[in-house]
């Protein structure tokens, strides 16, 4: 690889490693608002698909008290 190459490669790295890094506190941030998320390692989908079923439950309970 020549030296341009590798610059824009170790670039690209660095730019995947920030956006890793973003998505994993993202997660963790999740995680410590998520009661049933503790314990266990649930993989991010998982854990994804539990928050949208929270955010409709709340939805719902919230337009049945209107």
């Amino acid at each position: 690889m020549t030296s341009p190459e590798a610059g824009v490669r170790l670039s690209i790295n660095m730019r995947e490693r920030c956006r890793m890094h973003d998505l994993n506190e993202a997660l963790d941030d999740l995680r410590a608002v998520l009661p049933y998320a503790r314990g266990g390692s649930a993989k991010a989908i998982e854990e994804l698909r539990q928050v949208v079923a929270s955010l409709r439950a709340q939805l719902e309970t919230d337009s049945n008290d209107d």
